[in-house]
């Protein structure tokens, strides 16, 4: 069967860039390396953000690794048409794609780690130039990859596979440069770089809505969907039953109860400073979570004025998350 000799004119030649890969990688270490430290030395704080932003680095890394293997597949399936040599693997998506098919990459991954110093040494050969890349790389990456999906083991097997493809990609870069290819870093990297933060960008984004949008909601609704609503932000109206409100003496946590027109009251904690216009036999409002407990966690009380709101507190005084309306 002829060979396809399609070959690919527009960045044919480049291959990435390998210290982008590196500085990702780097981050992804040393910044949880920080937190850790944080966490043991630091009185107040416990290092998240250092492990959060090691989380992030991990993610551009965890995209750009299969975008770098992805270019120099090509590469190397385009320097073997040119020199009349027929790949292992007709093109760089099939080499890359294959690997995330469940089962099935657990055979591909030989395929498209370990065939590849292959292919590119017999380019190098054919082209008389004086450079190889260990063909052991490539099957020793494969398999600590297997093993590192083992409980306990893994682990090891994951952080030794680290130094592994970073020696795969240090040869294969060197080797391909000797053939010919350029390192670049272009937009559409960065772009399939940042594909695995998408899910996170957007669950965050989702979060933040959640919680910016609070849905009204009546005593008598909030008694009969129960667990349905609990968790959510909601926001709830009635008049101040008397003789609920209990306030502690040393602290602003505060309990009341709301009952709307139908007779249904629930009891209310909140952990703030009333408004003056506050008070038992009054409409008020409160804004935040219900919970199973059959309680809701206010986050904001607020009150009717006929005439006008509440004044801010004057300065000096504690801020109150509470108001009229």
């Amino acid at each position: 069967m002829e060979q396809n000799q399609e070959v690919y004119p527009r960045y044919a030649d480049y291959i990435g860039n390998q210290k982008f890969y590196f500085v990702l990688l780097i981050g992804g270490i040393v910044f949880p390396l920080i937190g850790i430290l944080q966490s043991f030395t630091a009185t107040n704080g416990d290092g998240m953000t250092f492990f959060a932003i090691g989380g992030f680095f991990w993610l551009l890394e965890l995209g750009y690794w299969p975008r770098l293997l992805y270019l120099l597949w090509r590469f190397v399936i385009n320097e073997s048409r040119r020199n009349g040599l027929v790949p292992s693997i007709e093109t760089p998506a099939r080499a890359v794609g294959y690997c995330f098919v469940p089962f099935y990459n657990l055979y591909w991954i030989f395929q498209a780690l370990g065939k590849y110093p292959i292919d590119l040494n017999r380019i190098a050969v054919r082209k008389g130039i004086n450079r190889a890349m260990s063909e052991k790389l490539g099957k020793t990456a494969s398999v600590l990859a297997i093993v590192s999906i083992i409980p306990f083991i893994g682990i090891l097997a994951a952080f030794a596979n680290l130094y592994v493809i970073s020696r795969f990609i240090i040869e294969a870069v060197d080797v391909s440069k000797a053939i010919g290819a350029k390192s670049l870093l272009t937009v559409r990297d960065l772009f399939y770089t940042t594909v695995p933060l998408l899910p996170i960008v957007a669950y965050l984004l989702m979060s933040g809505l959640e919680e910016t949008f609070v849905y009204s909601r009546s005593i008598s609704e909030v008694r009969q969907l129960g667990g349905e609503v609990a968790g959510q932000s909601l926001r709830i109206e009635g008049t101040v039953v008397p003789g609920s409100v209990n306030k502690s003496g040393t602290s602003l946590r505060c309990t009341f109860a709301l009952a709307d027109s139908f007779g249904e009251s629930i009891e209310i904690r909140f952990d703030g400073m009333l408004p003056d216009t506050f008070k038992e036999g009054m409409p008020a409002m409160a804004e935040g979570k219900y919970h199973a407990g059959d309680y809701f966690e206010a986050t904001n009380v607020l009150t009717k004025c006929p005439s006008k709101y509440e004044p801010a507190p004057e300065e000096g005084e504690a801020a109150s998350s509470s108001a009229t309306y």
